[in-house]
């Protein structure tokens, strides 16, 4: 039998190796700002065209290298981070595979220009093989120039995104690196713009604040507690999703669910299911004591206690929230609890439910407790201008804790969650056109909401979106938009939020605004924004409107999201219930 095993030459295994390593643009400016990181420098400057793909250039004033180690540098496996082995469970740097710019030379036209105080030295390299090394003037630090990435890989080429997806991939990565190395002055400039520029002053809040812009940063609340810093949310202030949670292990960006699970508990009680607080947190633990060796790009690490760093998150969360807090909470092993919810007399439960009784009451009934004088029976008309009756709607007859709606629909009891019949309403509207700019409701008095960059960002290009439901809004200044009207039926909406929301909705690119899943999820928010909360008390015509309107529309036993808005108590049910 004929051999058929044989060693592949090295630059077909740089090739395959830099698949690995370079998943796209942002990996390759990931990896050459952690190097001069490494290199100690304090000045980062990163410059990109076409997302990525026709240049990269990053350049800083670290130690730089001799001509010796700039050679040995593009080779695979060559690294100053390890000697030997052990070294592996003690890392204190970001890179140490030795396979960067190997990688990322084999798939580029490359050039390195470094210069390590001594004198200065250039390479370039074409698709791995080097085609020039000669002694230069440059600047001490290192300069590193990456052209035409995949330019011999194209089937890699083929698959990346557009040039807007890949520059908000870089924005990402150098925005992470920005908030770990506060001490480390950067600058972002994509396509001749200037996205990202941090002081480098040292202080975290002010790199958050460069990246996120200074409203967010100032409605934080700062994290400090044995081996946990950063800052985190308001209990008031929560997000759509889990975008705005980053937590950073020895100055390492990761991902790992136990960090994002421990700061979630932290606020159990205190926020909605459906909410997730922001948080930017710092952990610092015994390099001995983590593994980063576990994915190429080094994004997961695994704990060798994962059960103390929890508890030490969860704790310094907590011990923060409490601090801060205008009203003293309670904390109890479910979470926090209000002082007011640990002791209900009767006559605080009692208030919980609204007798809100409509004009008539089924059947002839009346509460027992009505004055004599109030106490004469009358039975619901039949006449069909009352489209409660025509149209056999449950009749509402109490709310209770001001979110719930209780009917009689003949023998059953009908329960209604008040904001998510609202909510389906307002979507159906606004699926229908019923909701749009021609039947908006003009602000007296314009609004002007100040957003963090990515927000500012995302919400200016889907502008026009927005004017087809019925909200007119303007771009007023570089991060602020003013709204000049809302639609009619949303004047009690929170714009901010809804806007902020959706930001974090719109994290596929330009090309996904145009979408028709981006226009239902913009519905599906403004509904939810726009709809009635738990806790508003309802007049009598209010809850009688609610639910005519909720069942006059095409799907009135769930909210847009698919939670329930409606649930019935049947007699025989009811009967079981009083053993019957």
């Amino acid at each position: 039998m004929a051999d058929r095993i044989n060693i592949l030459d090295e630059v077909l295994a740089s090739k395959i190796a830099a698949g690995e390593v370079v998943e796209r643009p942002s990996s390759v400016v990931k990896e050459l700002v952690e190097n001069s990181i490494d290199a100690g420098a304090d000045r980062i400057a990163i410059e990109v065209h076409s997302g990525g793909k026709s240049l990269i250039l990053v350049t800083d004033n670290g130690c730089g290298m001799s001509e010796r180690d700039a050679a040995l540098s593009v080779e695979r496996h060559a690294t100053s981070k390890l000697r030997k082995a052990e070294d592996l469970f003690n890392i204190s740097t970001l890179g140490f595979r030795g396979e960067a710019l190997a990688a990322v030379s084999s798939i580029s036209r490359f050039e390195l220009l470094t210069n390590d105080g001594d004198k200065g030295t250039k390479i370039y390299i074409e698709g791995g093989k080097t085609i020039e090394k000669e002694e230069c003037a440059c600047p001490r630090g290192t300069t590193i120039i990456v052209k035409d990435l995949f330019y011999n890989t194209p089937a890699r080429l083929k698959y990346m995104k557009g040039d807007q997806t890949e520059s908000t991939h870089i924005s990402d990565i150098v925005s992470k690196l920005v908030l770990s190395n506060p001490k480390v002055s950067f600058k972002l400039v994509s396509n001749g713009k200037e996205v990202i520029s941090s002081s480098g002053n040292g202080n975290v809040l002010d790199a958050i604040a460069s990246i996120y812009g200074n409203a967010f940063a100032k409605s934080l609340v700062e994290v400090d507690l044995g081996n946990i810093k950063g800052y985190v949310s308001k209990p008031s202030d929560t997000k759509v999703n889990k975008d705005y949670q980053l937590f950073f292990v020895n100055g390492r960006y990761v991902r790992n669910l136990l960090l994002s699970n421990a700061l979630e508990s932290s606020y159990r009680n205190l926020i909605s299911k459906d909410r997730h607080p922001a948080g930017i947190l710092f952990v610092s633990v015994d390099p001995g004591g983590i593994d980063v060796n576990v994915h190429p790009a080094k994004r997961e690490v695994k704990f060798a206690d994962p059960g103390r760093v929890i508890k030490s998150i969860s704790e310094a969360v907590k011990h923060s929230l409490i601090k801060n807090s205008p009203a003293k909470m309670v904390y109890s092993p479910d979470g926090f609890v209000p002082p007011e919810r640990n002791f209900v007399g009767k006559e605080k439960s009692m208030q919980a439910v609204s007798m809100c009784f409509p004009e008539e009451f089924p059947s002839g009934h009346v509460p027992a407790d009505m004055p004599a004088e109030e106490r004469s029976p009358v039975i619901i008309s039949s006449s069909e201008d009352d489209p409660l009756n025509s149209a056999a709607v449950p009749v509402p007859v109490a709310q209770v804790s001001n979110t719930y709606i209780v009917c009689v629909d003949g023998r059953d009891i009908v329960l209604i969650d008040q904001h998510a019949a609202h909510e389906r309403i307002l979507y159906e509207k606004i699926k229908s056109g019923k909701i749009s700019r021609s039947n908006s409701q003009v602000c007296l008095m314009p609004q002007v909401i100040a957003l963090d960059k990515k927000e500012f960002s995302m919400i200016e290009k889907s502008i026009e979106r927005f004017l087809d439901l019925g909200f007119d809004l303007e771009v007023f200044g570089s991060d602020s938009i003013r709204v000049k009207a809302v639609p009619s039926d949303m004047t009690n909406i929170n714009v901010k939020k809804l806007l902020s929301d959706l930001a974090l909705e719109v994290g596929s690119g330009a090309e996904y605004l145009k979408t028709d899943e981006f226009a239902d999820k913009i519905a599906k928010l403004a509904a939810c924004h726009g709809a009635i909360k738990a806790g508003d008390r309802l007049s009598d015509q209010e809850m009688r409107s609610l639910v005519r309107e909720l069942f006059a529309t095409s799907n009135f036993s769930t909210c847009p999201h698919g939670r329930p808005s409606v649930a019935r108590i049947d007699d025989p049910k009811i009967a079981r219930l009083f053993s019957r």
